[in-house]
């Protein structure tokens, strides 16, 4: 059974960023946004970009779960952790394999 799923308007996702109590700032780096990602948030709510689909559907499941604002971003927070742990192993083992290389030559 297909669903019709609606994008967030910039009111509802204002809203919902309300209900959960975040600041922009805070919801963007609950999104993963990154540098600048506070701006990115006040130009959805302002309508200066469209909200995409897989935005709208994390907010709208943060509230739906009335999930803690507090443990949301500790989750990222840890989420975060992992992404850059495994991004530096990748690194680490990219460096090894040079080494390995530059020696047997």
């Amino acid at each position: 059974m297909t669903q019709n799923f609606q994008l967030l308007t910039p009111g509802e996702f204002r809203a919902h960023r309300d209900a959960l109590g975040l600041t922009a700032a805070s919801l963007a780096d609950l999104l993963l946004l990154g540098q600048g990602g506070g701006r990115t948030i006040r130009r959805w709510e302002s309508g200066a970009s469209p909200i995409s689909g897989p935005v709208s559907i994390a907010l709208k499941l943060l509230v739906a779960q009335r999930m803690e604002p507090r443990s949301a971003i500790e989750r990222a927070a840890e989420g975060r952790a992992l992404l850059k742990a495994e991004r530096e192993t990748k690194v680490r083992g990219e460096l090894k394999a040079e080494r390995e290389t530059g020696r047997r030559c």
